[in-house]
């Protein structure tokens, strides 16, 4: 890998300091102004990412003048006068200006037909298996129980597509598995305390990953219960105590666990924040009870999210998954059924892995959904839509 896609990997994931060292080297030996420009850039964000309002605003004007002055594409004097300076989309200018910077910062590759063309920085970094869809990228996921959950199926997609992963834990029984289960990955993960009833916890676990990684591109909040006696007989039964519980801990944790976790996703430019549901919130599933009351609350989070945290560029959505076995749906009476209907009565027939699950969350929190906010994506082999 060359200085120019070292430079732009190391932006990618927030490492200013080593990007400036990345092509210093470079700056000095030609005296390219062009070359100069890119290096204020990450100075410019570093400044920005430790609130030095004096050094963001000295570095920013040196900068937009300098991008005048030298012709630069409209699109990095565009991001280079954002207010925040948007991370991800310096990233993305930067790597598009690689001929413009210099003839350098691009190289040539031999294509299957053997024809020799030039390949930007940017292509170079994500040729396909060599980062996967998330590569550079920082997630939190909670709710990992045991490993036939939908946090645990949606961790392992994360982590093949390149991701680097924070898990939370709840109890340290918990911490005990997760640190067995994750000891053969590449990376292992931060695992970081964090108790969705507690706001101080969920505050102490913004703080944390602000201290290990200063920034956050992913959160996935799949975190649900209900008392075991709410999830059988009559909905009309529900006690005070079974709502507030229901309702706290699936719906009203998903606004702490996103407003914990802002400040996070702005040093990064933006980010993604995804729940998990299920067709109970819309439709009437027998012993489902004050969990669907719950789902419909989560629901409407989401779109209420998506509407508050979209200027900061953070997406919110939900999957609604359908029928899995985990242990924590085992809990509701009845259940075996379910998984036998969805199978017998979905367009497709078939029934939904942990790993489906995975790969639908991926999809979300990369780019390819980057214009995709308030919606409830469906992965239930089609079972939504049928009248029975």
């Amino acid at each position: 890998m060359d200085d120019w896609a070292r430079f732009l990997d190391a932006m990618r994931q927030s490492r200013y300091f080593e990007a400036h060292d990345c092509l210093e080297p470079r700056w000095r030996d030609t005296g390219s102004p062009r070359v100069q420009v890119a290096i204020w850039f990450a100075v410019l964000l570093l400044h920005q990412t430790r609130g030095n309002v004096v050094g963001t605003v000295r570095v920013q004007t040196k900068l937009r003048h300098r991008l005048r002055e030298l012709a630069a594409p409209q699109t990095l004097q565009g991001v280079a006068a954002g207010v925040p300076v948007n991370g991800p989309a310096v990233c993305r200018a930067l790597a598009g200006a690689g001929n413009w910077v210099g003839g350098w910062a691009g190289r040539a590759t031999r294509t299957a037909a053997g024809v020799m063309r030039t390949k930007g920085a940017e292509d170079v970094a994500n040729e396909p298996g060599s980062r996967g869809l998330l590569g550079g990228r920082r997630a939190l996921v909670l709710g990992v129980a045991n490993k036939r959950s939908l946090a645990w199926g949606i961790a392992q997609a994360f982590a093949r597509e390149g991701a680097e992963l924070a898990l939370s834990y709840r109890r340290d029984r918990v911490r005990e598995h997760l640190g067995q289960w994750v000891q053969d990955w590449p990376t292992p993960p931060l695992l970081v305390p964090c108790d969705v009833m507690d706001d101080a916890s969920v505050a102490e676990m913004g703080d944390t990953l602000a201290r290990e990684w200063g920034g956050l591109d992913a959160v996935v909040h799949s975190i649900a219960h209900a008392q075991p006696g709410d999830l059988a007989g009559r909905f009309v039964d529900t006690s005070r105590e079974g709502w507030q519980v229901a309702t706290e801990t699936s719906a009203y944790s998903l606004a702490l666990v996103a407003r914990a976790c802002l400040p996070l996703w702005e040093v990064r430019g933006g980010g993604s924040l995804l729940a998990m549901s299920y067709i109970g919130a819309d439709r009437v599933v027998p012993n489902y009870n004050v969990m669907g009351v719950a789902k419909a609350a989560l629901e409407a989070s989401v779109r209420y999210l998506a509407s508050d945290l979209g200027p900061s560029q953070v997406r919110v959505n939900a999957i609604s998954a359908g029928p899995v076995k985990t242990l924590a749906a085992t809990g509701v009476q009845g259940f075996s059924s379910l998984l036998h209907q969805i199978a017998d009565r979905s367009p497709l027939q078939s029934g939904i892995t942990i790993d489906d699950v995975g790969n639908a969350a991926v999809f979300l929190a990369s780019d390819w959904a980057r214009r995709i906010t308030g919606q409830v994506l469906f992965v239930d082999a089609g079972y939504h839509v049928t009248g029975v």
